[in-house]
């Protein structure tokens, strides 16, 4: 009787052992589950985050990385952060999808509007007035590429900046003439573009963005230095 009682109890050990090792074994082989957020419509850059804009949904805890496993809170937002980035009043970068995952390159730190958000981190945005022959094309888009050239009042041009970025292109009313071009500069650039509407009329010349090559053809007797007297300050570095 006593060593049936042993049988079974190694038996009975044995089979909790079995259950605890099986147990162990499904929790390391199944993949552990994670909340996301994912946009359920389309919004545009420059939009402010409101929890009604996403709709969670279960993925796998861990991601591949650069041909590693590595946690998908290293590249997604989880339900640990997005409570706190609700807070946060963040914005859209960018324009997004239905259905994009809501990671943090997405998002922009201080918010602001759709040109805002297309701009490198040290440009400045300044607008100059244009008109239909003054900015090239009445259908000129943003993410155009343009020359900005000078033409003083007291008589001369000087070609100004190559290749610089159109952010925006406005309108007079709706559909309306093009009246201002919004450019993105450097400081330095931007010093220049403010003086020299000060001292001139301001023209835009379309180029090829992706295989523009300067030539410089002007005849020689533009070559003649300007009578604008303070041409040094509108033109650094201009011989």
């Amino acid at each position: 009787m006593k060593k049936n009682s042993k049988i079974l109890m190694v038996l009975a050990i044995a089979l909790v052992f079995t259950i605890a090792a099986g147990i162990t074994t499904f929790r390391i082989l199944a993949p552990q589950r994670t909340t996301i957020y994912v946009f359920n419509q389309n919004f545009t850059a420059g939009t402010p985050l409101t929890p009604d804009m996403f709709t969670p949904i279960q993925v796998d805890s861990n991601i591949v990385v650069a041909g590693a496993r590595a946690p998908i809170s290293h590249r997604f937002i989880t339900e640990a952060e997005f409570p706190t980035l609700m807070r946060a009043n963040d914005s859209l970068r960018v324009d997004v999808g239905v259905g994009t995952p809501l990671i943090i390159s997405l998002l922009s730190a201080t918010g602001g509007n759709a040109i805002e958000m297309s701009m490198q981190a040290t440009a400045i945005a300044v607008t100059v007035d244009v008109n239909p022959i003054t900015g090239v094309t009445n259908d000129l888009t943003p993410g155009s590429s343009v020359n900005v050239y000078v033409t003083f009042h007291t008589g001369g041009t000087r070609l100004l900046m190559e290749r610089m970025r159109v952010l925006a292109v406005h309108r007079g009313g709706s559909g309306g003439s093009i009246n201002g071009v919004t450019l993105e500069l450097t400081n330095a650039e931007a010093i220049s573009i403010i003086d020299a509407t000060r001292n001139g009329s301001i023209y835009l010349g379309l180029v090829n963005a992706g295989g523009y090559q300067f030539v410089d053809q002007l005849p020689e007797n533009n070559n003649q230095p300007t009578p604008e007297s303070n041409i040094d300050d509108v033109l650094p570095g201009t011989p």
